[in-house]
């Protein structure tokens, strides 16, 4: 704090610094009134404070998701999102959001949860892609409300219930066995043809 006298009159100013890729947010007696550029700026403290600091830079979190497959599978759907606050809307990311990170986890999960049932377990695994993509539809409006852009919404994993997955791993096993059976029997047909002709030659 630095203290000057002008005309016999003490005025109190504050001076502090606002980060690069960050904005800060100046209020009038706790009310809203600019937001603030970085670099350095001083201040009333008795009328005016830096409420807080909004980092413009991409955030990024992983979120579980667990829910049921349209043919009632429990699975889990880990989903990495990217996002960052439009400097455009810097007040409505401070004040209409307390926990910005956990609100965002709340969101991605409803979206599963909304979108996942729609499908068999199946159609999950193939439909990916555009399951991703609405997912990232639905997630980029709501955010939008709160001040804040959508960078990505990538799918990472899909996992299902762990007796659900050693069933698909039997599956798999199974089926690569019988392929397996398949080439062996037509190995052994084709020993016993060419048998069957050196037989015929040497006769």
């Amino acid at each position: 704090m630095s203290t000057r006298q002008t005309n016999n009159d003490t005025s109190c100013f504050c001076c502090t610094c606002i980060s690069t890729g960050t904005l800060g947010l100046m209020e009038n007696l706790g009310k809203f009134e600019e937001v603030v550029e970085p670099g350095l700026i001083c201040f009333n403290p008795c009328t005016h404070a830096v409420a807080g600091r909004v980092s413009l830079r991409v955030q990024q979190l992983s979120v579980d998701a667990p829910t049921k497959s349209k043919d009632n599978v429990v699975v889990t759907l880990t989903v990495v999102v990217q996002y960052r606050v439009l400097p455009q809307k810097v007040e409505d990311a401070f004040y209409k959001m307390s926990n910005p990170p956990a609100q965002i986890r709340s969101f991605v999960t409803n979206v599963i949860r909304g979108q996942v049932p729609q499908h068999t377990l199946d159609e999950i695994f193939l439909l990916r892609d555009e399951l991703q993509n609405e997912v990232k539809k639905e997630l980029d409006a709501m955010l939008e409300k709160y001040g804040f852009v959508l960078v990505a919404a990538l799918i990472c994993d899909i996992v299902p219930a762990f007796g659900v997955r050693d069933a698909m791993n039997q599956i798999n096993t199974n089926a690569r066995l019988k392929i397996a059976q398949q080439h062996k029997s037509e190995a052994d047909k084709y020993e016993i043809v060419k048998a069957a002709e050196a037989d015929a030659e040497a006769k």
